[in-house]
């Protein structure tokens, strides 16, 4: 059978506990003491330690002193028993303490009681006044609907011969004295005296200093092992595996734990009014037996409170044996009706009511602060705020960041709602839907562009084999003899077909433009050498339109990092749309200007026909000048120009002011190269 399932053993390390918890309790009040009065100082001695736990007994006797002082000063009949009192007490028979009393000013000797040798002494000064009659008589009081003087017993005495000595008493002019307050040497002459009782326990204190140390040390850990021994086997039965539950363990634990700190605040209660004036002076053998007896059942109410709450733990019935919990659980329902309630209630509402809730809590705080002087209320709002404050802080934090990631783009991004309020997670769930809207849409938008460009591309490599047909037949046909009419329709038939071919080969490279899957060689490129190939090109273009082409290069050289054929393309294409759409006879600029890193390449025409799309629109793809459609081109240039551009880091912008269309081309520039220094002949 395993030790801990035994009564007795258990019974037994219960009893171990309490007196060890006990020992350790006793040692650490003396501990405590010893430090107070700096006994574990290096130069601390016990005649120190005496000296020092003499001091406040000495001040004691010498306030009692003065008060014997002030009775010699009365001379009155009712001061002499009072008086042969104070004589009996400081004799020397009695006390091991003696004082000398002396005027302040002329040092004359007003009044001692003996002379010894001493061990420790005391000097100060007092003003003393002849003792009043109704300070030493007390049991004598003033009856106002009389106007008399009556003792305890209701028997009324001479206040005639009283009240006038009373009143000249409070007119005497109060007399300075110098009193030194002595301890015997040898203290044997009176072992019974408490100077003698202080010493003897001011040197085992000192005497046993690092043995209390020990002590406590030994006896906690002690306490440890019985008290894990007692918990352990708390509840557990040798017959049986079942929890045991005694008679006080089925007690609610609330009521269990208010009768056990009502019993506990009895007992402090009753020991500090009858010991307090034995808490802060040395410990006495009476009060330290008394402070063991203490002790001893306060750490037996300990031990049954623990051992008690580890039977309902082990049983668990911990929380569902208190009436707290049958008191929740009756109100639970009202409960949840009323947090429904409020939270039904719009959220500045809710927010009024918090406030009002709160400054009644703060209006009752203070009220404990004024008429109590507690604390206790203030700290706790105080923490409770402090704790909504930088909960709603963190939760708005979180808010917050959820709303900067979706706005730059992580749209995967999901904020924790598990331990946000209500209002908190409804927002936060209302930032995940839009985050998982946006995304579907984007998801929705990029696979129907994937399929407009897998169509464009697919249907585009479909028409280029049976267009090349065409086109060859139709090349065969134009070599052969045919008649006039025929002639006529072979060179529409022939037109035509080139113009198909145009579009396909435009589908195709917008195409792999746009999903960037172009090959790019980024070198530099002298941009006045390339303007100026692409302006010879379009020279007989832009004389058949009637357009006057107008160039303009920075007179240094410009070079620009970029691919040739793709620029060239981009140009090629910004050029033929103002052979198509300028108006006959006005000028066309080209220009090249650079800002920073960045080079810009400008081309500026008057438009023949009123602009009604917007930049955008024409950025776009098959969106042509012309609502018509009359003019030729597939509406894809300017997209295939833009695709490009960003291919090459680069950039097309384009702006419409009235009929003047404005195309911007914005490409990183080379780096210049950097000339070294030629040393100089010599």
């Amino acid at each position: 059978m395993k030790l801990y399932y035994h009564p007795f053993a258990k019974f037994m390390a219960g009893l171990l506990a309490i007196a060890s918890l006990t020992a350790c309790t006793l040692s650490l009040i003396c501990i405590n003491t010893l430090s107070r009065y700096n006994s574990y100082d290096a130069d601390s001695t016990g005649q120190s330690l005496v000296e020092d736990l003499y001091y406040e007994d000495i001040l004691t006797d010498m306030n009692a002193a003065s008060d014997y002082y002030s009775l010699l000063l009365v001379n009155e009949p009712w001061t002499k028993d009072i008086i042969s009192e104070y004589e009996a007490a400081f004799s020397g028979e009695k006390t091991n303490f003696f004082f000398t009393i002396s005027d302040f000013d002329t040092g004359e000797i007003l009044l001692k009681n003996y002379q010894d040798d001493y061990a420790a002494y005391v000097r100060r000064d007092y003003f003393v006044t002849p003792a009043n009659y109704f300070d030493h008589y007390s049991e004598y009081y003033y009856t106002e609907y009389n106007d008399s003087y009556v003792d305890h017993f209701g028997n009324e005495i001479d206040s005639q011969s009283v009240i006038p000595a009373a009143e000249a008493l409070e007119d005497a002019e109060p007399v300075h004295i110098m009193m030194v307050g002595h301890v015997r040497k040898d203290l044997n002459q009176i072992p019974a005296d408490k100077y003698a009782a202080a010493a003897n326990v001011a040197y085992f204190l000192y005497t046993n200093r690092f043995t209390f140390l020990i002590c406590a040390a030994i006896s906690a850990l002690l306490f440890l092992n019985f008290l894990i021994f007692l918990l352990y086997g708390a509840g557990r039965h040798k017959d049986s595996n079942e929890v045991y539950l005694r008679l006080a363990d089925r007690v609610p634990l609330d009521v269990f734990l208010l009768l056990m700190g009502g019993l506990g605040s009895l007992g402090a209660s009753l020991f500090y009014a009858g010991f307090r004036s034995t808490l802060y002076t040395v410990p006495t053998k009476d009060s330290l037996i008394t402070w063991g007896l203490f002790v001893l059942g306060a750490n037996t109410l300990l031990v049954l409170i623990l051992n008690s709450i580890a039977v309902r733990v082990r049983a668990k019935t911990l929380w569902q044996n208190t009436l707290l919990r049958r008191f929740l659980v009756l109100f639970r329902r009202p409960a949840r009706y009323l947090g429904q309630l409020f939270l039904r209630l719009p959220a500045i509402w809710r927010t009024l009511l918090l406030c009002c809730v709160f400054l009644g809590a703060e209006v009752f705080a203070v009220s404990q602060v004024y008429w109590l002087g507690s604390f206790v209320p203030v700290v706790i709002l105080t923490v409770v705020l402090l704790f909504v404050i930088l909960s709603s802080a963190i939760h708005f934090n979180q808010l917050r960041k959820g709303c900067f990631a979706i706005a730059d783009g992580d749209l995967d991004y999901r904020v924790d709602t598990s331990y946000m309020p209500s209002d908190f997670r409804a927002h936060g769930e209302a930032l995940n839907r839009i985050g998982a809207g946006i995304s579907g849409a984007v998801e929705e938008r990029l696979k129907s562009e994937l399929f407009k460009t897998e169509l464009i591309t697919n249907v585009s490599h479909d028409l280029k084999t049976p267009l090349t047909s065409i086109v060859n037949y139709v090349d065969l046909l134009s070599k052969t003899d045919l008649p006039e009419d025929a002639r006529s329709y072979l060179e529409v038939l022939q037109r035509q077909s080139h113009r198909l071919r145009k579009l396909t080969e435009d589908l195709v490279e917008a195409s792999k433009a746009s999903t960037g899957n172009l090959p790019v060689d980024i070198v530099p490129i002298a941009l006045g050498e390339l303007v100026g190939q692409v302006a010879g090109e379009y020279e007989d273009r832009f004389a058949r339109a009637q357009l006057i082409p107008v160039l303009q290069m920075p007179d240094a050289p410009v070079t620009v990092l970029g691919d040739g054929r793709y620029l060239w393309r981009i140009l090629d294409n910004l050029l033929s749309n103002v052979c198509k759409y300028a108006l006959a006879g006005t000028r066309v600029y080209m220009f090249a200007s650079v800002e920073e890193n960045t080079v810009v390449i400008t081309v500026k025409n008057i438009s023949r026909d009123a602009l009604s799309t917007t930049p955008e629109q024409l950025m776009e793809r098959f969106v042509r000048g012309d609502a018509s459609r009359n003019t030729e081109g597939s509406g894809l240039g300017l997209s295939i120009a833009s695709s490009l551009a960003e291919l090459m880091n680069g950039k097309l912008t384009l702006s419409i002011d009235g009929d003047l269309f404005k195309a911007e081309l914005r490409m990183p520039a080379a780096p210049t190269p950097e000339i070294e220094p030629t040393e100089p002949a010599p």
